[in-house]
Order: structure tokens, then C-alpha cells, then sequence
């Protein structure tokens, strides 16, 4: 039966996008599927995107404990800390390692282009975030709660944290 199913998902993925994965974030289930697939002779290539269309379903349809969530939000508020400590110590090269590598970037070029008073005022606004949903295993979106100019005023950005394939959370944009 699991070798007709990882027929059927390799003919599917004649349709669908190669998602990348790495052998240590497989679950026991998608190890097994592969040892098989690779005794029945299917091809690197064929294991490969049938394993991937596996992970993808999986990590898109993952449900959440609440330990899990709750563990999941101290380390992604901790990895905020140290961006914002970086930060506040002015070191940018360090502050973007925190940030998407796509996005890195342009975040260097922003953050270089602030004078440190203006950093300033950016990290003592930047302090407070809350955990508003999680979506899959793989993206996390939180407010930035975020004082205007005039203390009574205050107004929430969105920040969001993707997991990339090699299974690190990353800060997507805030």
C-alpha cells in the first residue's frame, strides 16, 4: 500500500512545487517510505519530491499543543531579544542574522542608514510583542505593540517569523 501511495504522490508532483527538506527534520514514517522507495528503484530525484510533497502537507496541516505554542513563543521572543540586543549594541551585521536571508539585506542597508538615537527610539518601541497565530510549522505572526509620537497614542505592527529548510526561525518582516 506504501508503495502505491508514493506512485501516486510522484505522479503528483508532476503538478506541484519541490519543497526542500533536510533527512534530519523527516518523522520515522517518511524515513520508512524512503528506505522503501529506494529498494522498489525509484529514482533520487522521484524520493525526493514525493518526500517533500510528504513534509509540505505535514508542516502546512501541523496542529499545535498548547506547550508546544507556548515554547514555540518564548523561543521566537527570545530570538527578537537578540536581534534587539544586537541592535542596541549597535551591531547590525549580527541584528540581520535574525532576519530572513532573502531579506538580510535590505535590512542592513536600512538599519545602517539610522543614526544610533534613531535606533534608540526604535528598540524602546519594538519591546513588546504578542503571538497572534500560527500557521503550519513553519510561519508566526505577532503584533509589535508601538508607541507614536505622543505617549497616549499607541498602534501594533505586524511581525512575522518563518521557519526556512533548514528548520530555523527567521524574522520575515516587521
Amino acid at each position: 500500500m506504501r508503495l502505491y501511495t508514493a506512485i501516486v504522490l510522484a505522479a503528483a508532483m508532476l503538478f506541484l512545487p519541490m519543497a526542500s527538506h533536510g533527512k534530519s527534520m523527516l518523522t520515522d514514517e517518511e524515513l520508512l517510505l524512503m528506505e522503501e522507495m529506494q529498494q522498489a528503484g525509484f529514482s533520487k530525484d522521484q524520493i525526493d519530491q514525493v518526500i517533500s510533497l510528504k513534509v509540505s502537507v505535514r508542516e502546512t496541516t501541523k496542529k499545535w499543543s498548547e506547550q508546544e505554542l507556548s515554547e514555540l513563543d518564548s523561543r521566537l521572543k527570545a530570538h527578537w531579544q537578540a536581534m534587539i540586543k544586537a541592535l542596541a549594541s549597535d551591531d547590525i551585521d549580527t541584528a540581520v542574522t535574525y532576519f530572513d536571508r532573502d531579506m538580510r539585506e535590505i535590512h542592513r542597508i536600512l538599519l545602517s542608514a539610522t543614526t544610533p538615537e534613531q535606533r534608540d527610539h526604535l528598540l524602546k518601541s519594538l519591546e513588546d510583542i504578542n503571538m497572534i497565530t500560527v500557521k503550519g510549522s513553519n510561519y508566526a505572526e505577532y503584533t509589535v505593540r508601538m508607541p507614536k509620537t505622543r505617549p497616549i497614542y499607541h498602534y501594533s505592527s505586524e511581525l512575522i517569523f518563518i521557519r526556512n529548510d533548514e528548520g530555523i526561525w527567521e524574522i520575515r518582516s516587521f
